[in-house]
């Protein structure tokens, strides 16, 4: 089904999947595709690896890896066409804001750095959480990025007490 179709006049287009808005659009701690991904499938009371095994016009080419750190954000070779469609499922065209779409033409697939495939937190951040107002930023899954932009605390990205580690694609 093209995104021509979904748009002309008269046509009509259901999706399970409702028009819930990326979080902090236009601003530098915009929320990442990843945290989107999980925060809609936590929503929709499904998982993100059902969201990425829609029927079309979801019709991801090759394998449905959800856990690797490209798989939403990029740079990478499945997350654009990811994007595209949440974005023609959800009616939310800002969806590719919370991603690294707009350099996809100059980043290589490790230009962000994310050799380690761990999900990155604030702890400061989670601890003044609130589920209708939280998001985890873009910014997180940036290697370069060591310290929170509001906190200036280091981001982790294993537990404190027991050193485990979370892949990015975990349950909200």
């Amino acid at each position: 089904m093209s995104d021509e179709f979904l748009h002309r006049p008269g046509s009509t287009f259901w999706s399970v999947l409702p028009p819930v808005p990326l979080m902090g659009v236009g601003t530098a701690l915009v929320e990442s595709v990843e945290h989107y991904a999980i925060r809609l499938a936590w929503i929709t009371g499904t998982s993100v690896k059902r969201i990425v095994s829609l029927p079309a016009p979801f019709d991801e080419p090759g394998i449905r890896k959800t856990a690797m750190a490209s798989s939403f954000c990029g740079p990478g070779k499945v997350y654009k066409r990811r994007i595209e469609n949440l974005e023609t499922l959800t009616g939310v065209k800002t969806i590719r804001c919370g991603s690294f779409y707009a350099l996809d033409g100059v980043l290589t697939s490790n230009a962000v750095g994310r050799a380690s495939g761990y999900h990155r937190w604030c702890p400061q951040c989670y601890k003044e959480w609130d589920e209708a107002t939280s998001w985890e930023p873009l910014q997180w899954s940036i290697d370069l990025r060591i310290t929170c932009p509001d906190h200036g605390c280091d981001l982790e990205d294993r537990c404190r007490h027991c050193g485990a580690v979370q892949k990015p694609s975990v349950r909200y």
